[in-house]
């Protein structure tokens, strides 16, 4: 049996609100891993993403932050301080690539 264009329609709106709900608790889970991952960083740390903005725009400040990822990729380790640099680094990285 073939299902009407009105059921399927249906069904489609019924899956996207499902995965829609879906994806909004899995990034409120994502948020509640990065918001643990900060607290257990060092305040040094702490605060380079604190001005992360600033950092970004700033010869000596980029500078500084390559070298950082530098030492990380060097030790071949996957830090927490890694993680919450590319969530930080979300928002602005479109602008900062452009700079």
């Amino acid at each position: 049996m073939e299902e009407s264009p009105k059921q399927d329609e249906s069904n489609f709106v019924n899956r996207k609100g499902s995965n829609s709900t879906q994806d909004s608790s899995e990034v409120e889970k994502s948020i509640e891993q990065i918001e643990e991952l900060f607290g257990s960083l060092p305040k040094e740390e702490q605060e380079i993403l604190y001005n992360l903005h600033f950092l970004c725009f700033d010869q000596s400040g980029c500078r500084m932050l390559q070298n950082k990822i530098e030492e990380m990729v060097a030790q071949g380790i996957k830090s927490n301080f890694f993680r919450c640099l590319v969530h930080f680094m979300r928002p602005i990285l479109s602008e900062v690539m452009v700079n």
